[in-house]
């Protein structure tokens, strides 16, 4: 190519970065809490690479109404679409800090293996559940997760699903 774009010099940056070190995963402070990126991703991992966060504003407001929304109710649930590395699931499980349990949905499985690493970095294990499937609230198959199916089997919530209900029983569906 006649021109390297940032993207570009990014990748081969942290690619040269990982053959130096010998490491493709680093430890990186985001928030208040430490998370395992892989040097080698150009999306969520680049991101905190870079700057220590993603979406900071969204955040911010994404975790006073979280904790708003769990001190209503004892022991929320929390269904996590699409986890990825484990951001928001950590930052959700900061902002609840009482009897709690996240169930964190993600389809990729390099994904998952830092998912799985960064809750036991924060130390979440017991709290924090982890379904390698996407989620469909029609399909299901070993694919995809009914989550409808999977609520009312998980006995926390006997009822149709509707996010104002759920709500009402200490479930949280997040979406990320």
């Amino acid at each position: 190519p006649s021109a390297i774009t940032g993207t570009d010099f990014y990748a081969i940056y942290m690619k040269l970065i990982s053959n130096i070190t010998g490491y493709r995963n680093v430890l990186v402070k985001s928030r208040s809490y430490e998370l395992l990126i892989d040097l080698h991703d150009r999306g969520l991992s680049k991101q905190l690479y870079l700057h220590g966060t993603r979406e900071d504003e969204l955040a911010d407001i994404f975790e006073n109404e979280l904790k708003t929304i769990t001190k209503q109710v004892s022991s929320p649930l929390i269904v996590e679409a699409g986890a990825n590395i484990g951001y928001y699931t950590i930052l959700e499980a900061n902002a609840v800090k009482q009897d709690f349990k996240i169930v964190a949905i993600e389809p990729n499985q390099s994904n998952i293996e830092l998912l799985r690493k960064n809750i036991r970095i924060s130390g979440y294990e017991d709290n924090i559940s982890i379904h390698r499937c996407a989620v469909d609230k029609e399909r299901q198959n070993s694919n995809y997760l009914n989550i409808q199916t999977y609520i009312r089997s998980t006995k926390e919530v006997q009822m149709k699903i509707s996010q104002q209900k759920l709500s009402q029983h200490g479930v949280l569906m997040i979406f990320s």
